[in-house]
């Protein structure tokens, strides 16, 4: 666990005449679980090629079968630590949203295969108008990916707006990862909800710019994917930051990583899983550490690995104490 304070620098408070030591109420303290999504489709590209990330067959590209396995591998890995989490913030890519279902989806009674999925969502379209179903692939193609719209399966019912986030699923069929039959049918695992609420926050998605495997998809493709997300933080339907023209500085991403913690920081919630990307997340934790050992150091500012936590902690300096924490 590693310590992050919102002034910038770590084990610097006043009258610290030593600057090794820093003593504060544990209750204006946060614990926040920095994880970077699973292997997605633009990453093995992007590594045999660094021009690949300019290709839009990328654009805002989906989990890999390898990343919906990372994700599962980090839950059996750190399931202690990821079930203290109260709330997980995720960044509005379906590779992030992904990555946080196939950690904190709940898992439904069945599965249905692809030539299957056409009738039962019409099905449960017409005779289920109480629950929202739609199937998310989660195997990979050898062909340029779908959209995200080719991706939606289906969703229904009345109160398929708004019951997610706050309630954390509302016990709706939401999505999937794959497996394979013995006969080689790929079939789709289904989700029946998430474990704890989820909500979507624009300042902690990746480095904006230049790439479309950077650019989102419209909230309302994602409402219907991810039915049990918290969207209301987002102000546009479209993607309004990206641009072809300009890619995001160290500065300007900087800048977006400290007003994302000081949006953690007026949460009432105390344990925080965020499910973001390796350039954001590394621009965030190379804003501290600067008074720590350069083992901490090493540590805490090194790039993010597909799927990999590290836990910090977040103090606020400017906090006026539990009274000024949001409900929201």
């Amino acid at each position: 666990m590693i310590m992050m304070m919102m002034d910038g620098a770590m084990n610097s408070s006043a009258g610290d005449s030593s600057g090794r030591f820093d003593l504060h109420l544990l209750s204006q303290s946060k614990i926040i679980y920095l994880i970077r999504h699973g292997q997605a489709l633009h990453n093995p590209a992007g590594e045999a090629d660094h021009a690949n990330y300019m290709k839009w067959e990328f654009l805002d590209a989906r989990l890999t079968e390898k990343g919906w396995n990372q994700a599962a591998s980090l839950l059996r890995a750190k399931k202690e630590e990821l079930e203290k989490a109260e709330l997980v913030v995720v960044s509005p890519l379906t590779r992030t949203l992904e990555t946080a279902l196939g950690i904190y989806g709940v898992e439904g009674e069945g599965m249905v295969t692809e030539m299957e999925e056409a009738e039962q969502q019409a099905e449960d379209a017409m005779s289920d108008a109480g629950r929202g179903q739609c199937l998310i692939e989660g195997h990979p193609v050898a062909a340029a990916p779908p959209s995200p719209a080719e991706a939606i399966m289906a969703v229904s019912g009345s109160d398929a707006a708004g019951a997610g986030g706050a309630g954390g699923g509302g016990g709706r069929t939401v999505g999937c990862s794959s497996s394979n039959r013995p006969d080689g049918e790929k079939k789709a695992k289904v989700f029946a909800g998430t474990s704890r609420p989820f909500v979507a926050m624009e300042l902690c998605r990746e480095r904006i710019g230049r790439n479309p495997c950077d650019k989102r998809s419209a909230i309302t493709e994602y409402k219907q994917k991810f039915p049990f997300v918290d969207f209301s933080q987002i102000e546009t339907d479209e993607d309004t930051w990206w641009t072809e023209a300009h890619r995001e500085t160290d500065t300007e991403i900087g800048a977006r990583a400290l007003k994302f913690l000081a949006w953690l920081a007026q949460r009432k919630e105390r344990n925080i899983a965020v499910v973001s990307h390796s350039a954001f997340l590394f621009a965030l934790v190379n804003l501290f550490g600067d008074k720590c050992s350069s083992d901490v150091q090493k540590e805490l500012r090194a790039w993010f690995s597909n799927c990999e936590m590290r836990s910090v902690v977040l103090l606020d300096h400017g906090s006026n104490g539990s009274q000024g924490r949001s409900a929201a």
